[in-house]
């Protein structure tokens, strides 16, 4: 793997590792839909991290480019 998507994917998994003392550290999103389906954001360079909190378990809904459009993928 090149050492930039190597990095990339550092960056990435330490983020959502700090999830697991922090759950709520994400945004909440400004999209309606996305806000009452309960997905915090987590912004990672020029990546989305969607994750949902149930009870003491963060699940990790997808991993999104920021250009995307992601109302269709979630």
């Amino acid at each position: 793997m090149p050492p930039v998507v190597d990095a990339l994917l550092e960056k990435i998994d330490h983020s959502i590792a700090i999830l697991s003392s922090n759950p709520y550290m994400g945004v909440v999103p400004k999209d309606i839909r996305l806000k009452n389906k309960g997905y915090p954001i987590l912004v990672v360079e020029k990546y989305l991290v969607f994750y949902i909190v149930k009870s003491k378990t963060i699940q990790i809904r997808r991993v999104i480019h920021g250009a995307r459009k992601y109302n269709s993928l979630l």
